[in-house]
């Protein structure tokens, strides 16, 4: 996932570029409650620190997205323009993880997508990072959601949601890049 982050965070620099932004515009970006975004991820994590917290996984997991999700509401009530947008694009995508790991007990990944991936190591059901993998079958509910897209150069299996996601961070990326200068140049005006 690495490499797929990477290319995302590249491609919102290069389209931030192109459309004539700087990097210094990303830190006019200022997301409201960071630490429950910290807090949210940490929780999705003990259960892999602390096995004894591994029954619990499911619900660590459940209150970790719906807290990045809450993160995710209450800075786009507060961001506006284009990184708002952006925002409801990132939303979206992870509104759609969260539905179909919730319904399923975890992200049903398909077989068929994992081998054209050109993974060859053998699945590990229950395993994952932020959420647990399960093996997509017919009775899956909302199976299209799951990861179902192979992406055999990084050798991934995506989601909708993840693609969703990707374009996102990568639109954020670009148009927080395009906000250089709008917050200095009200002060920069000559009075009158």
């Amino acid at each position: 996932m690495i490499p797929l982050l990477a290319t995302m965070i590249g491609g919102g620099l290069v389209v931030g570029f192109v459309l004539g932004g700087r990097v210094k515009g990303l830190t006019n970006i200022r997301f409201r409650l960071s630490p429950l975004l910290f807090i949210s991820v940490v929780l999705a994590l003990l259960p892999f620190w602390f096995h004894g917290l591994e029954p619990s996984r499911r619900i660590f997991s459940l209150v970790a997205y719906a807290g990045v999700l809450l993160f995710l509401v209450i800075n786009i009530a507060a961001e506006r323009g284009a990184v708002r947008a952006g925002l409801l694009v990132i939303t979206l995508g992870w509104a759609l993880n969260f539905i179909v790991i919730a319904a399923n007990r975890g992200m049903p990944m398909s077989l068929w997508a994992y081998a054209k991936s050109g993974q060859t190591e053998a699945v590990t059901q229950g395993s994952g990072g932020f959420y647990r993998i399960v093996i997509a079958h017919p009775g899956s509910i909302l199976r299209p959601l799951g990861d179902v897209i192979p992406i055999r150069a990084f050798h991934e299996v995506l989601s909708i949601g993840d693609c969703v996601l990707i374009l996102g961070v990568a639109f954020v990326i670009a148009a927080g890049m395009r906000t250089a200068g709008r917050h200095t140049a009200h002060v920069e005006q000559p009075a009158q």
